[in-house]
């Protein structure tokens, strides 16, 4: 047992020397309800050793996200145990229009799973981009999240290579360490 925790401790330590990990910033937590209507807390409830989760703010940026859908399908095959979010990030101050905007989004979106996936956080858009290290909300976040908050890794923007290698790397070190 003990050979198995030195070589994760370091799998993790190798890792995080190659995609140079920010330790310093973590997933933090909210709450949110999935279109299905189920209560989450993030990122405790991350499923899988880690997500990839996608976070945009507004709704032009959703051909943002459906941009990096060959690649999620990919990983999906490649890393079976990762699991994928989708985290459209509004204002508290339209938790009003909650019933409104989340039925709208529902109504965009016929498949259980996906619904189950894509969880709509109401909160202090600012404080949460400053807790992530986000220097815009004109842009979409990548991450990659254990369900302990750590950020194995991140990428901005629309698909592209480079975000598509840095998130690859951090799925192919997460699972020598958990195997």
């Amino acid at each position: 047992m003990r050979h198995r925790a030195a070589v994760i401790a370091f799998a993790l330590a190798a890792f995080e020397a190659h995609a140079q990990i920010d330790t310093e910033k973590r997933f933090p937590e909210v709450h949110g309800s999935d279109l299905n209507g189920r209560e989450v807390t993030l990122p405790a409830d991350i499923p899988g050793p880690a997500s990839l989760v996608f976070v945009p703010f507004e709704m032009r940026q959703q051909d943002d996200v459906d941009s990096w859908h060959p690649f999620v399908q990919k990983m999906k095959e490649d890393f079976p145990s990762v699991g994928v979010l989708e985290l459209p990030t509004i204002s508290r101050g339209y938790l009003i229009m909650r019933f409104i905007i989340d039925n709208g989004m529902r109504s965009g979106i016929r498949d259980e799973s996906a619904r189950a996936a894509t969880i709509t956080l109401y909160l202090d858009v600012k404080a949460f981009t400053r807790d992530l290290g986000l220097e815009t909300t004109k842009s979409i976040a990548v991450f990659v999240v254990r369900p302990s908050g750590q950020i194995l890794a991140r990428a901005i923007g629309r698909y592209s290579e480079a975000g598509a290698s840095t998130i690859r790397a951090a799925l192919e070190a997460l699972q020598g360490s958990v195997e």
